[in-house]
């Protein structure tokens, strides 16, 4: 009996040293740094960015979770001074003011406890240029030990949030608002549609010139043809390789039977599908925003993404005729098993 106790001890131990030798390849340290230039001058930016009371409009987190709770203990512009907030989708989690160099340098310890902990030092350093200011937001931290296969992820997500937070920071600087609201509607049923459109592979670091140029020529065929509903689409064919992707840009179409005259035209069709629904209102530059509240909200819930059916987005109404970016409206749907 003694014999095979032994046998599955020795079994457990080996596959324990396997797991923290495994864990031991990974480091537990990450550092992420990202940049944008703002048209004001470092003194108007250093005060914007030590006051906390501006920081929900910007700030990448609390964009995505509209059922998030902030709490402030200072202004921003004192030692100490604390930015908390706790969200059923982005956890619990500050921003501790530790140093500042005055129209230069911002210092904060950063602490998050839910839904795991994550320590780093944050800064927003300043700099002077011919457009305004140039802001460089830099990371650098420690994850715990039995979430070190997961630095890779972490860095991504860290990165992807710190884009997003600066396009609204330079639009919060240099408009007064941020037109980037997300609304989380959950798991639904998409009905399908069908399309005309055009699809197109371009590489990875073209995306957005190349996306603009086929909306352009997409919205000239709506122009051309009276006939259409007005709500456009656009499908992620292809994301997920680092040099190329396949994009699809396309507007509704009543009757699949029609033809079309189109330079590159193509008639297809989404079909009845499961997806997190996410519906956003602004700027179409902070689309983002919505995707990652998808993904977060896949993740946090346990959904399972369907890999073999392509997120996609689409537009309600027409900017030409929405002057604000306020009410421009966009529904994402991530598909789901």
């Amino acid at each position: 009996m003694k014999k095979p106790l032994i046998t599955i001890t020795l079994f457990f131990l080996l596959i324990t040293t396997g797991v923290i030798s495994w864990l031991f390849s990974y480091k537990n340290t990450y550092s992420v740094t990202q940049k944008i230039t703002v048209s004001t001058s470092p003194q108007k930016t250093f005060r914007i960015l030590t006051n906390y009371n501006s920081w929900p409009y910007w700030s990448p987190w609390i964009n995505m979770d509209s059922e998030a709770k902030v709490n402030i203990h200072g202004m921003g512009n004192s030692i100490d001074d604390k930015f908390n907030w706790r969200g059923p989708l982005i956890g619990e989690a500050h921003f501790q003011l530790v140093d500042q160099k005055i129209d230069k340098k911002i210092v904060l310890n950063f602490l998050q406890t839910k839904p795991f902990e994550i320590h780093s030092i944050v800064e927003f350093e300043l700099t002077g240029t011919d457009e305004g200011t140039e802001v460089t937001w830099t990371t650098k931290g420690t994850v715990p030990f039995f979430y070190r296969f997961k630095i890779d992820q972490i860095k991504r997500v860290i990165n992807d949030d710190y884009a997003r937070g600066l396009l609204m920071l330079k639009d919060y600087i240099e408009e007064g608002s941020v037109a980037a609201q997300v609304i989380i509607n959950g798991p639904t049923q998409f009905n399908g549609l069908t399309f005309v459109g055009k699809r197109v592979t371009c590489d990875k670091k073209q995306l957005s010139n190349s996306m603009s140029e086929t909306i352009e020529d997409v919205n000239n065929w709506l122009v051309a043809n009276t006939t259409f509903p007005e709500e456009g689409v656009s499908i992620y064919n292809q994301m997920n390789t680092e040099d190329s992707c396949v994009y699809t840009i396309g507007i509704r179409i009543n009757n699949p039977k029609s033809t079309f005259p189109y330079n590159g035209a193509i008639v297809d069709s989404i079909a009845i599908t499961k997806a997190i629904k996410v519906t956003f209102k602004g700027k179409y530059k902070h689309l983002q925003n919505a995707w990652s509240t998808a993904y977060a909200y896949a993740g946090k819930y346990k959904y399972s993404i369907d890999a073999d059916r392509y997120p996609f987005e689409i537009y309600l109404n027409d900017p030409a005729f929405f002057p604000d970016p306020h009410d421009w409206m966009t529904e994402v749907y991530l598909p789901i098993k």
